[in-house]
């Protein structure tokens, strides 16, 4: 396969596109969700530690995929395994 295809500009752009609308999303929800708590009195320490704790639980698990990313990023160029 051709890397200069695989590397091209259009799918940078593709890749970009994904990532800013998946991350747009979860800003979103945290944001919506974190105001909805508020309103319903909740105690911001506890809000703040299950926003902790929600994050490592996310964070963990990606490194595998991650790991997974970088490795597809060899033969299938850098912006495919991105999205």
């Amino acid at each position: 396969m051709d890397m200069s295809v695989a590397n091209s500009g259009w799918r940078d752009l593709l890749g970009v596109i994904v990532v800013v609308f998946v991350l747009s999303g979860c800003i979103f929800f945290i944001v919506r969700a974190f105001k909805e708590a508020k309103k319903k009195g909740m105690d911001q320490k506890k809000l703040k530690k299950v926003i902790i704790n929600s994050a490592v639980f996310t964070i963990l698990p990606s490194l595998s995929i991650l790991i997974g990313v970088v490795t597809l990023s060899g033969t299938l160029g850098v912006p495919l395994p991105w999205i």
